[in-house]
């Protein structure tokens, strides 16, 4: 049932069974045109801050970890969007 969440409110999502939520977890989510520009606001934001962090840390695996949490929140942010706040 991939695109059953677009149309339904926070509290008609939360309530879904749970094989229903797996599955949308699970599904592709076409972005909308509203989706694409909140991907590109995080993407610009999210660059800007590793620019900085490249700028004033010194080459180490504390600034790469950084760097590494860094690129997963913004994978977590995106999931958000395209899951439109689902979760199990």
């Amino acid at each position: 049932m991939p695109g059953i969440i677009d149309s339904l409110s926070r509290r008609e999502r939360d309530s879904l069974p749970e094989a229903v939520k797996l599955e949308e977890l699970f599904s592709y989510h076409a972005p909308t045109p509203e989706d694409i520009a909140k991907y590109e606001a995080l993407r610009t934001a999210t660059k800007g801050l590793v620019r900085e962090i490249l700028t004033v840390c010194q080459p180490s695996a504390d600034r790469s970890a950084a760097i590494c949490l860094i690129r997963e929140g913004l994978m977590t942010a995106n999931a958000s969007i395209a899951l439109k706040g689902l979760s199990l």
